[in-house]
């Protein structure tokens, strides 16, 4: 119903029993008629989406996101959930024969990656079926397929809209990362986490869910497992103190998924360059506006950089929570001293604030790699460089358990805070998230003035390259963003990346406008979708969205032909 899932939360845990199960109930079936599995995909198409959907979230075979009552914290994700392979089935059906009926029925060679990374990556024993015919054949076909296209599924963006998950991913083996944003609160095993985000990189897990409530410090309704529910221990803002709300919970004759408070994405991009997506979801608060927008920049095959826009209008107090692994954490550009604590019933202690910062300012934590999947040695990092305005900036300790067998620890956290005394506040939440292993490759970024309501900012490489991110309010995007004299746009939402030199060299526009920059100039059509535009060889190469979008480019006055990237 679902994505093809059952839409239940606890992605990891609760979420998989119907698939697991089901998917034993079509292999028995399967071997009593060979032709019924094909016949029921034909008939209900949907169904493979359900074996599917696991294939798509899995982040690098590493790591699902930890949505709702599921998992550890920062714990890895190494074995595909939605089945349970065993080597050992007895007279019960093989996983792996399953599995690879899927690919023979749709042509796709995902399913059989997946069986042959749960067989450790080998053919030999496949495929652990006593009613196997031919086991010889069946490890000559995976050999085959795997040779041919490659050990593990491509990393592709996905954004399931009816689960409300969006995930933006680029590179490949150990360069493969992965950004992800849930976007609705509510449903069974649910937790208050609407527009929470996580990221992967560097093999772990950077911004992680703290996981399963800790039950076994008394129960469901005791202080610390809710804690792991609340919306304040999540990556997401808290409007007032208050958890989002969770319809499932608080009404159980609306208890399931149609009255959980589910967002919509109003903004969609995959790129070379950048990958984008922008959730709304002011029905988690009752508020007029909830809104985050995040994109991935690329910087090189295995380094980038995330840039983050929170939008708020409701309440009188906005807090956006940034919590990374275990590790430790420095800040930069902050004098902070004792301060009071947030209260709320959440599990945070040892707050030390500074109260009037100035834009800029930057925490890195120093990622410890507990469950070792770095080599030794390597020094992982994120950092968070904060660009809100008329913010306060605090740093906390958070309450986790990593273990049933410990008493729990405390880890650093990140506030940002908004507050007035003076009606409804308005706020614009402005972030970068680099991750980077032993040195920083951004060398500094700041905010650009801009009409009201509006966001622009300027990000410099470490080798010379400028980013520019330009967002309008998407109730003025009649507003134009001029940055110095030779960069002008106006429309929604536009990133323009330039060289040591100056020179243009990629730019990405969702929903059209104008852009004006280095003697370039591209006008579009309205509400055009995303577009990403490369420049090489002295012309403009298309490289996402629709060709059919643009409709002029000039250089230096002359019109320049648009070529689509090969």
């Amino acid at each position: 119903a679902i994505d093809g899932v059952t839409g239940e939360k606890g992605l990891t845990g609760y979420a998989v029993f119907a698939t697991s199960y089901i998917a034993t109930v079509l292999a028995t079936y399967g071997r009593a008629d060979p032709s019924f599995l094909k016949e029921l995909v034909h008939r209900h198409p949907r169904l493979i989406e359900m074996f599917r959907f696991y294939i798509d979230v899995w982040c690098g075979q590493r790591y699902y996101p930890h949505i709702g009552d599921c998992a550890g914290f920062a714990t890895p994700d190494p074995g595909y959930v939605a089945v349970a392979f065993t080597q050992h089935p007895g007279i019960g059906p093989s996983m792996y024969t399953f599995l690879q009926q899927l690919t023979e029925i749709t042509a796709d060679p995902v399913f059989t990656q997946v069986l042959y990374k749960a067989n450790d990556s080998k053919t030999s024993g496949l495929p652990y079926d006593m009613f196997a015919v031919n086991p010889e054949k069946f490890q000559q076909r995976v050999a085959s397929l795997i040779e041919k296209n490659g050990v593990a599924p491509k990393a592709i963006s996905v954004n399931k809209t009816e689960w409300h998950l969006a995930i933006l991913k680029d590179g490949a083996a150990e360069k493969q990362r992965a950004l992800w944003l849930d976007y609705d609160s509510g449903g069974y095993h649910s937790h208050s986490d609407g527009l929470n985000i996580g990221l992967f990189a560097f093999g772990l897990d950077l911004l992680p869910d703290f996981g399963y409530p800790p039950v076994q410090f008394g129960g469901w309704g005791a202080p610390r497992a809710r804690w792991y529910t609340m919306t304040a221990a999540h990556n997401t803002v808290v409007v007032d103190g208050r958890n989002q709300i969770n319809l499932a919970k608080s009404y159980p004759e609306r208890s399931g998924f149609k009255g959980l408070p589910a967002g919509k994405t109003s903004m969609w991009g995959n790129g070379n360059t950048v990958r984008i997506v922008r959730a709304e979801a002011p029905n988690v608060y009752d508020i007029a506006r909830y809104e985050r927008t995040v994109a991935m920049a690329d910087v090189s095959d295995k380094e980038f950089y995330v840039f983050d826009i929170f939008r708020v209008k409701g309440g009188n107090d906005h807090a956006r929570m940034t919590y990374s692994g275990f590790g430790s954490v420095t800040t930069e550009g902050l004098n902070m001293s004792s301060a009071p604590e947030y209260g709320y019933d959440t599990q945070l202690r040892n707050f030390r604030t500074d109260t009037a910062p100035n834009p800029g300012w930057s925490a890195d934590w120093k990622i410890e790699d507990r469950y070792s999947q770095r080599l030794p040695g390597e020094n992982v990092h994120l950092r968070l460089t904060d660009l809100t305005q008329a913010a306060e900036a605090s740093l906390a300790e958070a309450w986790i358990s990593a273990g049933r067998g410990d008493d729990g620890e405390w880890i650093p956290g990140v506030m940002t805070r908004r507050r007035t005394d003076k009606g409804e506040l308005h706020s614009d939440f402005v972030g970068i998230i680099q991750p980077y292993l032993d040195h920083p490759f951004i060398t500094s970024s700041h905010r650009l003035p801009s009409p009201a309501g509006s966001v622009a900012a300027e990000i410099r490489l470490q080798d010379g390259r400028r980013d520019n991110w330009m967002a309008t309010d998407s109730s003025s995007v009649n507003h134009t963003i001029n940055i110095g004299e030779d960069l002008q746009f106006k429309g929604d939402f536009a990133f323009v990346r330039r060289g040591a030199d100056g020179k243009l060299l990629a730019l990405a526009i969702h929903d059209g406008g104008t852009l004006r920059v280095g003697g370039w100039e591209f006008e579009f059509v309205s509400k055009a979708g995303f577009i990403e535009i490369v420049i090489e060889d002295g012309g403009a190469a298309l490289s996402s969205g629709s060709r059919n979008s643009v409709v002029k480019i000039k250089h230096d006055g002359r019109a320049v032909r648009l070529r689509v990237r090969k």
